[in-house]
C-alpha cells in the first residue's frame, strides 16, 4: 500500500500550477487570434507543451504507480476523443491541439487534489455555450422574418456579397472542387462574380470555438 505525505501532496499540486497558469495565457491569447483570424499558428502551442511536459515529470515523479497510471491514461483517453473530433469535422485543428492539452495539463485539478476530468467539464461548457451561440442566431433569424432550412437558420445569416469581406464563415452550399469551403475571406473576382446579381446569400458563420474553451477552462478550474 502507497502512502503519500502532506509534503508530496504540496508538491504535485504545486507541479500543475505552471501548467494552470500557461493554459490561460494561451488559450486567451488563442481566443484573441481565433476571433480576429480564425486561425491560430502553430507556434501559439509551443511554450505551453514545454511547461506541460516539464510539470507533469514532476508531477508524476511523486505519484505512486498505481495512482499515476490510471490518471495517464485517462489524460490520454481524453486527448485521444479530443483529437479524434478533428478527424470527424467537429471543430478543427487547433481547437483539438487544445483540447489535448488540457487533458493532459490537468490529470487533477490543481487548485483542489481532486481528479475531476476537466477536460470533460471543458469541452461540455464549450458545447453548451455553442448551443446558445446557435439559438441565439436561430432567434435572430426568426425576428427578421428570414426563411431557410434549418442548417441556415441555426448556423448561418444571409449577407450582402459587398459586406462578405466583413464576415467570418463560408457560402452555404458551395464548395471548391479541390480546396473545399468557399470562405468569405478568400474569395476571388471570379468567385465574386458568381453572387454580382444575388442581393443576399446564406453564410455559415465560423465559430471561434477557441472562446468557449477558454471560457469552460476558466469555469472548470475556478467553479467546479
Amino acid at each position: 500500500m502507497f502512502h503519500i505525505s502532506l509534503a508530496e501532496i504540496w508538491i504535485m499540486q504545486d507541479a500543475l500550477m505552471p501548467n494552470l497558469f500557461i493554459m490561460v495565457g494561451t488559450l486567451f491569447l488563442a481566443s484573441i487570434m481565433d476571433l480576429k483570424y480564425r486561425k491560430i499558428p502553430i507556434y501559439t502551442w509551443i511554450p505551453a507543451i514545454i511547461v506541460i511536459i516539464t510539470s507533469l515529470f514532476f508531477y508524476y515523479s511523486a505519484l505512486p504507480f498505481d495512482t499515476a497510471l490510471p490518471e495517464l491514461l485517462w489524460s490520454g483517453f481524453f486527448a485521444f476523443i479530443g483529437l479524434a473530433f478533428v478527424a470527424l469535422r467537429f471543430y478543427g485543428g487547433a481547437d483539438g491541439i487544445a483540447v489535448m492539452l488540457i487533458a493532459f495539463a490537468f490529470p487533477v485539478n490543481p487548485l483542489t487534489d481532486r481528479m475531476q476530468f476537466i477536460v470533460l467539464h471543458v469541452f461540455v461548457i464549450a458545447c453548451a455555450i455553442v448551443i446558445v451561440w446557435s439559438l441565439m442566431n436561430l432567434w435572430k433569424n426568426l425576428n427578421a422574418g428570414r426563411s431557410g432550412n434549418m442548417e441556415q437558420m441555426v448556423f448561418a445569416l444571409p449577407v450582402p456579397p459587398d459586406r462578405f469581406h466583413a464576415v467570418k464563415g463560408w457560402i452555404y452550399g458551395m464548395d471548391r472542387l479541390e480546396k473545399g469551403k468557399l470562405y468569405t475571406d478568400s474569395l476571388t473576382e471570379e468567385d465574386m462574380a458568381m453572387f454580382k446579381d444575388k442581393p443576399e446569400v446564406w453564410v455559415v458563420l465560423a465559430m471561434p470555438f477557441m472562446i468557449p474553451l477558454f471560457t469552460g477552462l476558466l469555469i472548470a478550474i475556478f467553479l467546479a
